[in-house]
């Protein structure tokens, strides 16, 4: 299975950067996995500017917006957490059966 994240300019003024998750069978509105790689991705590159030890930056997704906590060292990502969204609809009156 292949997946890309595309980064975005951000419909949220108050994000940092905005991103997709491009599936090969979907599009989810959230994922975790995809959130830390492409925070390290913006931290990294220099896409959103890293500051040293820890940086703050929200990211706008389908799903809401993220706020995203970076442990940074030599212009490295050592680690990468996240405050998620609380919920959200997938699927209105989805019939099951």
């Amino acid at each position: 299975m292949s997946c890309m994240n595309m980064i975005l300019a951000p419909c949220d003024p108050r994000a940092d950067a905005a991103f997709l998750t491009l599936e090969s069978d979907e599009y989810p509105p959230m994922s975790g996995a995809n959130t830390i790689a492409t925070a390290t991705v913006l931290l990294e590159t220099g896409m959103v500017e890293m500051k040293e030890p820890v940086t703050t930056l929200k990211l706008d997704t389908a799903a809401g917006l993220i706020g995203v906590t970076a442990d940074c060292e030599g212009g490295n990502c050592k680690a990468v957490a996240f405050d998620n969204v609380p919920s959200f609809v997938y699927v209105l009156d989805y019939k099951i059966g």
